[in-house]
């Protein structure tokens, strides 16, 4: 596994793109992104959260091919959903009115379980992708492992949200606990979810 310090563009363009195509068919990704413009939203949207938390956060990869990333942040040191939509960030994506307005839907419902569900320092998985030809073969939970060594190292809690219940399974068997769920629209539901140190 490969700690990445700084993103150059070249890699940081690599690694958005394998987080549209990891979260293609994530039900996120089909509430917030619709029709023709899909990709190129979505692109955006990764691109900009893969600056905004690298540079505050721990980003790894698999390997030099980079077919898949863990990004994750120190509750203390990262920025929350409403100091980045504060900043005029939002602006700067492009995207539709309708988009924008079911991003602060889903950005505002999933801090208020976060801040409900730990108050306490912890450790945020913010991003967990695959390229999906390699999904199912080790590669997520060998990026998992490496935040919840990190984690146990700190005596630090992990807490990560999910809006696709397949994912649920995957990150209890890893010691995670569904904490609270939430519904963010008829089609949405997230799932925040707490490890403790072990």
């Amino acid at each position: 596994m490969i700690l990445l310090k700084e993103l150059d563009s070249s890699t940081l363009d690599s690694l958005t793109d394998l987080l549209v195509k990891a979260f293609s068919k994530d039900p996120l990704v089909g509430y917030l992104f619709r029709g023709s413009n899909q990709a190129r939203e979505a692109y955006r949207f990764y691109r900009l959260l893969l600056s905004v938390f690298s540079s505050k956060g721990s980003l790894y990869v698999d390997s030099s091919e980079a077919n898949g990333l863990i990004l994750w942040n120190d509750s203390i040191a990262g920025p929350g959903f409403r100091e980045w939509s504060r900043s005029g960030i939002v602006n700067v994506l492009g995207l539709s009115v309708q988009t924008v307005l079911r991003l602060f839907r889903v950005g505002l419902s999933v801090e208020r379980a976060h801040k409900q569900t730990i108050k306490s320092r912890h450790l945020h998985l913010i991003l967990l992708g695959v390229y999906p030809n390699s999904q199912g073969k080790g590669l997520g939970r060998g990026l998992l492992d490496i935040l919840l060594e990190e984690a146990n190292r700190l005596s630090l809690p992990c807490y990560l949200e999910t809006q696709n219940e397949k994912n649920v399974q995957f990150y209890e068997s890893a010691g995670f606990t569904v904490e609270k769920t939430i519904q963010i629209s008829r089609s949405l539901k997230s799932w925040s979810m707490l490890r403790a140190p072990q």
